[in-house]
């Protein structure tokens, strides 16, 4: 209920409860002093009436009791009393020793009962009543006590015992009139009330009405505040309290519309997204924002602690799948000097694929519209926007949409994250994009920072030349693939391979030539293993070659087909074609050895001997 209305209601049940409270007070003292004034009445009508009879009485005496001239008087007086307009009646009645002596009054009437009752006990009795005709009555009923030491002796006409009740006299007057004075009175104290409480209203009205006016602008400026608008200001001066509230209130929005006005420009600034177009509270969406943006500072404060980009990406896909509750993305790792988008961390995807977009992005970067443009790419208005979504599992994705959210530095290099999506989670979606790329924003650094530690760190282990791991690299990694094969009871393949009468290539066709042929080689390798194999240059034109997880029977299949792709590869330099050949010696770990550095060793006595029996062939060493 609004305050103007509740002073209102104040106003008039203040007045109402006045006015009943004074009208039943005022009533009911009028009602008192009307009935005590007709008893008053009735009264001296009683007592004049005693002093008639005394007053006949005495002529009686005076006349040698002439009892029909005391008749006579007495008949005379009560017809003059009948002509009072409030007396409704006035009788005299008989005791018992007076009606033995002269007989019952004819034409009297029954006594009734309450006079019965006073001649019985000789006691006066007073009674407001309903007479038998409908009107209020006040109802006198008062003794003639039998007396020889007053004025008039009473024992002079009558034969009774002093203190006996010789009669009584019973009058009953009309309360009409009083009644109506009655209600007259009330209705003027009504109507004077009515007009107090009028004016009563009016003053509380002129009273609270300021404060009700300043009350409903203050709610106002408040309610509009609370939509984000704090330009609204009190119209109201005055030296009280009222004022001061008033003038409390517009600076409190001065400052409001200073201050957080500065921080919501400031947020909308950072975050890249403002309130426009929501239903949340300009007020709760700086709450939420703060809130989000202290979420996402500790989240780059956890990510700079992690040990290796690994640990960031498992991070990331925490967040992606715990706070955000998105469970279906992918996220590439782009590489300009590759020219390469490699997943690195996926959910939600079809069984046997790595990513949400074809291959084809994998081994070609610019084949991606996000990487290419390096802006969103927004596929709910356009589906065919980034033909590589979905190239490859077109059934599955049928009702799918993407949005691809790129951060990439200067260079083309960072990290894009690929975001899908039923049609009907676009708005939930939508609502997280922009607090995602915040996230994206805040680990970009991150990523890069340890991107660049492990580009360092694979420079320093890998071979300038060949991009294979060197020696360093299998030095450091040899006791931790000791333990993890012991771990799992598996076996490893150790391949030390030596590229046949390399000197001789060197020699006579130069160390180009030379570079060129391990360069190749390399390249036969890779294409050859498996992506868990490792190939280090050991020294040399000397490779090992580790076989992860292969058994003895295995091992020697690929060592064969190593040999051979590499027999049967044409190299061509600048004198023309030439081919080359490959010894290989292999031993299994941890069968041939209880060290890695030990096969190794066994390795390389079985490649001594496959050199000593003609070379180009495979020697296990037994």
């Amino acid at each position: 209920m609004k305050l103007k209305a509740k002073v209102n209601r104040l106003t008039i049940f203040a007045t109402v409860v006045l006015a009943v409270l004074v009208s039943s007070v005022v009533s009911v003292l009028i009602r008192d002093y009307a009935e005590e004034q007709a008893r008053n009445e009735g009264l001296i009508v009683v007592e004049m009436a005693k002093i008639g009879l005394l007053h006949s009485m005495q002529e009686g005496v005076a006349f040698a009791n002439d009892k029909e001239h005391v008749r006579n008087e007495i008949n005379l007086m009560f017809q003059e009393f009948a002509s009072l307009p409030e007396l409704i009646e006035m009788r005299a009645l008989r005791g018992e020793s007076v009606t033995r002596q002269y007989g019952q009054v004819a034409g009297r009437g029954e006594i009734e009962e309450v006079e019965r009752q006073m001649l019985a006990s000789g006691e006066a009795s007073e009674t407001i009543e309903i007479n038998e005709r409908g009107i209020k009555v006040f109802h006198y009923n008062g003794p003639l006590i039998a007396s020889s030491r007053n004025r008039l002796n009473c024992m002079t006409c009558h034969d009774a015992a002093e203190g006996e009740v010789l009669g009584g006299l019973s009058v009953q007057v009309d309360l009409t009139k009083a009644e109506n004075a009655i209600s007259s009175a009330i209705y003027q104290l009504v109507a004077l009330l009515l007009l107090v409480g009028v004016l009563f209203a009016f003053a509380l009205r002129k009273l609270f009405m300021p404060m009700v006016m300043v009350i409903n602008q203050i709610t106002g400026a408040f309610h509009r505040a609370h939509n984000g608008d704090f330009t609204h200001r009190i119209n109201y001066r005055s030296d009280d309290e009222i004022g001061s509230i008033a003038d409390a209130t517009n600076e409190l929005m001065e400052s409001l519309s200073e201050n957080v006005g500065a921080i919501a420009r400031d947020v909308e600034a950072l975050t890249g997204r403002g309130n426009q177009g929501t239903n949340v509270k300009p007020m709760q969406h700086m709450a939420n924002v703060v809130h989000n943006l202290t979420t996402a500072v500790r989240f780059k404060e956890e990510i700079e602690a992690d040990r290796d980009l690994d640990e960031v990406y498992a991070h990331i896909q925490r967040v992606l799948v715990n706070d955000f509750d998105i469970d279906k993305f992918t996220m590439y790792e782009v590489s300009s000097q590759r020219n390469s988008s490699i997943p690195v961390l996926s959910a939600g995807l079809p069984e046997g694929f790595d990513s949400w977009c074809s291959k084809e992005v994998q081994g070609d970067a610019d084949a991606c519209r996000a990487k290419r443009s390096v802006r969103t790419v927004d596929s709910r208005s356009d589906s065919e926007i980034c033909l590589p979504f979905c190239a490859d599992c077109k059934e599955s994705c049928a009702t799918l949409r993407h949005i691809c959210l790129p951060v990439l530095n200067s260079e083309g290099d960072g990290v894009t994250l690929q975001l899908v999506f039923d049609l009907d989670q676009q708005g939930e979606i939508e609502k997280k994009v922009s607090l995602l790329q915040y996230y994206l924003r805040v680990a970009a650094p991150e990523i890069e920072a340890k991107r660049l530690m492990r580009s360092l760190k694979e420079t320093a282990l890998r071979d300038a030349l060949t991009n294979m791991y060197n020696r360093r690299f299998l030095e450091d990694y040899a006791n931790s693939m000791e333990s993890s094969v012991t771990r799992r009871g598996s076996t490893v393949g150790v391949l030390m391979c030596d590229i046949d009468l390399f000197k001789q290539v060197n020699d006579k066709r130069g160390h180009a030539s030379g570079d060129m042929v391990l360069v190749e080689t390399a390249s036969i390798l890779v294409e050859t293993l498996r992506a868990s194999d490792l190939v280090v240059r050991y020294g040399g034109e000397e490779i090992v070659v580790l076989l992860m997880d292969t058994d003895d029977q295995r091992s020697m299949e690929v060592a064969e087909r190593i040999r051979s792709n590499i027999e049967s590869y044409v190299m061509r330099d600048e004198q023309g074609s030439f081919g080359i050949t490959m010894s290989i010696g292999l031993s299994m770990y941890p069968e041939n050895g209880s060290t890695l550095n030990e096969c190794i060793k066994n390795a390389d006595s079985a490649l001594y001997k496959a050199k000593e029996t003609g070379r180009n062939r495979v020697i296990c060493h037994k």
